[in-house]
């Protein structure tokens, strides 16, 4: 397998500055997520390791971002591709054919490779837990997480968080605040609860 390209930190701010724009302008709401929260909220800055920019979009909102606002990512020369979920699980709040991830690359990059890219995770609701899927494992957390947001300062722009966020870090990192620059969420993550099927 190839290795991942470096992390060029600009060009990362531009499509997570892109993408919070359009999300802000159209009153959609998103927490930052994964490697990009944790960088933000530990290191004041994106990993330079990090392979992609991470957000997250409740399910019930993630339909807003409909095919006007991806004609204005168009426009600044990104590319989106979207996953839907294959079968129904009502016990992690999703159902076949609602959507799992967006996915923001480069226009020009093959099959979405290379930097930067940027994944929206749907996070769906059920039975007091927020849910998502990523790297095929399904990953949960309490919903109080999402019940509203916090914010972290970065490059003059205040970004929103989940509501606890040391409390989410531990969850998903352990102790995350010492850096560990091999991470694979797919087998690393402490709120994997399930493997994804499709």
């Amino acid at each position: 397998m190839a290795k991942e390209p470096p992390l060029d930190i600009a060009a990362g701010r531009r499509l997570l500055f892109d993408v919070v724009d359009l999300l802000e302008r159209h009153d959609i709401p998103y927490h930052l997520e994964g490697g990009t929260l944790l960088g933000l909220v530990r290191d004041g800055d994106l990993l330079p390791w990090d392979h992609d920019l991470d957000i997250s979009i409740p399910a019930s909102d993630i339909a807003r971002v409909d095919f006007a606002r991806r004609l204005e990512l168009r426009l600044k020369f990104w590319r989106l591709s979207l996953r839907r979920f294959a079968a129904d699980a009502p016990e992690h709040g999703w159902r076949a054919g609602q959507t799992r991830i967006l996915k923001i690359a480069k226009r020009h990059l093959v099959f979405g490779r290379g930097w930067p890219r940027l994944d929206i995770f749907a996070k769906y609701s059920a039975a007091g837990r927020v849910s998502w899927v990523a790297k095929d494992r399904i990953m949960s957390v309490d919903e109080r997480h999402y019940a509203g947001f916090d914010t972290v300062a970065y490059q003059g722009r205040r970004l929103r968080i989940p509501l606890g966020v040391e409390d989410y870090l531990a969850a998903k990192y352990g102790e995350w605040r010492t850096p560990v620059r091999e991470w694979d969420c797919g087998k690393d993550e402490g709120t994997i609860v399930a493997d994804f099927k499709g």
